[in-house]
């Protein structure tokens, strides 16, 4: 297939095509192995510009025999000099960066095999008067790689353990990394026609295009695949970049051209595509979920309580949101459904006409704070169990603090939110009037009268 694309595809595609080769070719029979070989001598007759700007980060074949082993001779001769350690570290810090895991998990082996010849550039940074920013960054790049893969690729978690233990301890008092992170403040619980729309947007640039890049799940991607290309029909997004921005989609196709530009990448396909699904049953969901020392995994009770979560859509625009969202929660990447619990749960807690559904949700949480595992309880088990600790009230407090008045003054059950997160009795449900709120249609401008806020936090 590589065979067949242009410049820019093989650029995006060379990393992972020497990590198959050099994972698989112990398995490869005679037929296949020259077939691989003829495709590397393809790469250096056609595209050896790109194999030479990759040379120093491409995955090393000099362990799979003379064959190889001498491709990978060929590969390194194209640097136009040797990289010294700092460049070494830097380009690791880069290779980490992959969307695909198999080739981070590469990367993260020659890293700990470097690491173990070469530690001296990093102990003389950490103790030097000005420390290089390359250890920071590459710090940084392997917790967020830690946390990234964490309960679905626990190799990964393993070798950015060894790394980090081959850095060292490094002093918090004179090294310190942050990582830039957004989050979006839902103010009118998706009774806004724009707030919905700004929402997906969040959600395909953050979550869901990442998602689909990194995910080595067939079944999981094809549901991403599908819920991207709902989403963006259903926001009309489809139809702004299809109009190019004439007439009303003039302000909707700039909030297509603010997304990130490898995430429209990945989605330029999805804006045509015509997937199809069967229809998915809905079980509802017995309260309490979660039942300490039952053996119930964090997964599966996670995927219950989001699953349930989003068959109750409050209004028009969250059941229209949700439907396509509750496809991505019954796999074993739980990336999707974690980024959606804190939203679909102020998303019913603020919006359920039923206080008794509303109780049930209290008390699931507060069911995990009360549960103490016995003396018996095994490591794995007390393990798990602060996963969800973690997510026992899963209110961001930008929420709360971000636009108090206007939670108090849109939404009676505001100090809902906050007995919730203290563990407090919550009071009988204040009456709420009926508001308005137009039906989802094209007939609507989609991008009008916005009041969504986004906020980098550090």
């Amino acid at each position: 297939m590589i065979t067949n694309m242009d410049e820019v595809d093989v650029e995006a595609l060379i990393e992972l095509t020497f990590l198959i080769i050099g994972d698989h070719w112990d398995d490869f029979d005679q037929e296949t192995a020259e077939k691989a070989v003829s495709l590397l001598k393809y790469l250096f007759k056609r595209h050896e510009p790109i194999l030479a700007k990759y040379s120093a980060r491409l995955p090393s074949l000099g362990n799979h025999g003379d064959t190889l082993a001498a491709i990978d001779k060929k590969v390194r001769d194209l640097q136009e000099r040797p990289l010294d350690s700092r460049e070494t570290f830097a380009l690791f810090s880069q290779r980490l960066s992959h969307e695909n895991p198999g080739v981070i998990q590469q990367a993260l082996v020659e890293l700990a095999d470097f690491l173990k010849t070469d530690q001296d550039y990093i102990q003389l940074s950490a103790i030097s008067e000005q420390p290089d920013p390359v250890v920071l960054n590459l710090t940084r790049s392997l917790l967020d790689c830690a946390s990234k893969y964490n309960g679905w690729q626990p190799e990964i978690g393993r070798y950015c353990a060894e790394c980090v233990g081959l850095i060292g301890c490094l002093d918090s008092n004179r090294l310190e990394t942050s990582r830039e992170q957004q989050d979006f403040v839902v103010v009118h619980n998706f009774d806004d026609a724009n707030e919905t729309t700004d929402f997906v947007i969040y959600l395909l640039d953050n979550v869901i295009a990442k998602a689909f890049l990194s995910t080595t799940d067939v079944k999981f991607q094809g549901f991403l695949a599908w819920a991207m290309q709902e989403l963006l029909d259903r926001t009309d997004l489809s139809h702004a970049v299809k109009q190019k921005g004439q007439g009303n989609y003039e302000r909707l196709y700039r909030k297509w051209t603010s997304i990130d530009q490898s995430t429209r990448d990945t989605l330029v396909p999805f804006l045509t595509s015509r997937f199809v699904v069967g229809p998915l049953v809905i079980r509802e969901a017995e309260y309490p979920i979660f039942r300490g020392g039952t053996g119930r995994s964090y997964a599966g009770w996670l995927r219950a309580l989001v699953l349930d979560l989003l068959n109750n859509g409050q209004n028009l625009f969250g059941q229209a949101l949700f439907e396509p969202l509750r496809r991505l929660v019954r796999v074993q990447d739980l990336s999707v459904t974690e980024a959606l619990l804190p939203f679909v749960v102020m998303h019913v807690v603020i919006g359920q006409e039923r206080p008794d559904f509303r109780d049930k949700i209290k008390a699931e949480l507060a069911g995990i704070l009360e549960y103490q595992p016995p003396e018996t309880a095994s490591y794995v088990e007390r393990e798990e169990l602060k996963l969800y600790y973690e997510v026992r009230a899963p209110l961001p407090p930008c929420y709360l603090a971000e636009y108090p008045d206007s939670w108090a003054g849109r939404f009676p059950d505001f100090g809902l939110l906050h007995e919730m997160a203290a563990g407090e009795e919550v009071p009988t449900q204040a009456n709420r009037s009926p508001r308005k709120m137009d039906p989802v249609g094209r007939g609507n401008d989609p991008v009008a009268g916005c009041r969504t806020d986004c906020q980098a936090s550090r």
